[in-house]
């Protein structure tokens, strides 16, 4: 297998997150409290109604303030919020977004997507620790979330720190996947990993790791660094927004 195919395989690493979130069919909006006044019910609606047309656009710029106009409508209404922090990564606001991801997980607490979001924002910034630990919050309310499983193991091995819970989280993402270029990503990565634990070794850095590793690749790069770009390229995917539904009318 050719470099680039390998970091073809990897870009797509945590693209997929996107179709669990963009399947069609109901999801949860804007909170309604057991009691909402008429003037509420109206401010909701139009919340409704401007976030579902600001899931419509493409350009993050323009769906970051159609979706900030909803939420000055309507705060309390968690898919606007993940989905502003999805439109505000994508532009680099990286402070605003894990805000806003933040928000999201408060209102809805069993939707992982706000925590994988966040996870990916400091997977993006190369901060794999803190980001293995989002993923991690987003796999404690759906343990079989792909996404962050995906996540979780990628963090794992950028950082040497392969684990039982390591392989555990490579298995339940074996059980689900389908596609064949993440099938051969998690094979590969199960294999190296019940090797390692099989034989226990002292822990040692990347750079550590790179110097004693003689091993190059077909291009002639050692594998330390090939192996960490491919989770460079792996980590630039989108985002998982959440679906809007249009108001009821």
């Amino acid at each position: 297998m050719t470099r680039n195919h390998l970091m073809t395989t990897i870009r797509t690493a945590l693209l997929l997150a996107v179709a669990g979130a963009m399947l069609t069919g109901c999801a949860k909006g804007a909170k309604r409290t057991e009691t909402v006044t008429a003037a509420e019910s109206v401010r909701i609606s139009e919340a409704h109604s401007v976030a579902f047309e600001a899931s419509r656009i493409k350009d993050p710029a323009k769906s970051s303030k159609r979706y900030a106009d909803a939420l000055n409508r309507y705060d309390d209404f968690p898919a606007a919020w993940n989905n502003y922090g999805v439109s505000l990564m994508q532009q680099g606001e990286y402070l605003d977004a894990e805000k806003a991801f933040a928000r999201a997980a408060e209102q809805s607490r069993t939707d992982p997507r706000p925590l994988f979001n966040r996870g990916l924002l400091w997977l993006n910034r190369h901060y794999p620790a803190d980001a293995r630990r989002y993923f991690n919050e987003a796999l404690n309310r759906d343990p079989y979330y792909l996404p962050a499983l995906r996540g979780s193991v990628e963090c794992d091995v950028m950082l040497r720190e392969n684990t039982a819970e390591t392989l555990d989280r490579l298995r339940r993402a074996l059980m689900m996947e389908k596609d064949p270029k993440w099938l051969e990503r998690l094979e590969s990565q199960r294999v190296k990993i019940q090797s390692q634990l099989s034989v226990p070794e002292s822990p040692r850095s990347l750079d550590e790791v790179d110097l004693m590793t003689p091993i190059h690749d077909a291009a002639g790069m050692p594998v330390g660094e090939r192996e960490r770009q491919m989770i460079e390229e792996a980590v630039k995917a989108r985002p998982a927004p959440a679906p809007v539904t249009p108001p009821t009318p």
